[in-house]
């Protein structure tokens, strides 16, 4: 069953987290240029007017999306990224919050995806915001804690970049292909199914982990 939630967003407004499923789903659905605020109130069963007051601009609601879904889901990424622990750990833990955000917010994939056909300017944003905290985006701490499990030789001298690059494509190229997917295997896998996310993790971790560890002599 698809859940359409935008995970992490806490509020004591259900008809404000209401707004912004149904503008993420017309968003999604319609594109930037295509949507209307009228019809993400409708979508809503809301009035223009309430619509408004919550969010003034169709801008205003677009950013907020993306501003709960980056922050709040992102934080949590980088918050599984202990700089002392060991990589192995390190690894299963990152590739199991970063297929998490994305199983629980079914539409995000393709609501990036859009926003990078236009320029991708409002998700570049949000990531500067990200950047200038004290522990900085989720990317540049893995790729140190990569360089730690390099200086102490638990993993091979792997580019970090490289690396991170591999693991990011790995997680999330099942659902922005999940159509394709679909269609070319015979069993037709459910791409949000306990099962299939659960074999999917492990075949990121134990596939990269065993392609880079360092063998004790």
């Amino acid at each position: 069953m698809v859940n359409n939630n935008i995970s992490g967003y806490t509020t004591d407004s259900q008809t404000e987290n209401k707004i912004l499923r149904s503008a993420l789903n017309v968003f999604v659905n319609k594109g930037w240029h295509g949507a209307s605020m009228q019809e993400i109130a409708d979508n809503a069963g809301v009035n223009k007017a309430l619509l408004h007051y919550y969010f003034r601009t169709k801008q205003n609601l677009y950013e907020k999306i993306f501003e709960f879904i980056i922050a709040k889901n992102f934080q949590q990424l980088n918050d599984c990224l202990n700089e002392n622990g060991n990589f192995y750990d390190i690894l299963s833990n990152f590739v199991d919050r970063y297929i998490n955000i994305f199983a629980d917010n079914s539409k995000l994939s393709l609501f990036i995806m859009r926003d990078f056909i236009y320029g991708g300017n409002i998700i570049t944003k949000e990531f500067k915001k990200l950047a200038d905290t004290p522990t900085g985006l989720p990317p540049q701490k893995f790729m140190r804690i990569t360089e730690k499990a390099k200086a102490r030789g638990e993993i091979k001298d792997v580019n970090s970049f490289q690396l991170l690059l591999t693991i990011l494509g790995a997680c999330i190229y099942s659902f922005f292909a999940e159509p394709l997917i679909k269609e070319i295997m015979p069993l037709k896998p459910e791409i949000n199914s306990k099962e299939f996310l659960k074999e999917r993790k492990r075949s990121i971790v134990e596939t990269i982990y065993n392609g880079i560890r360092k063998d004790k002599k």
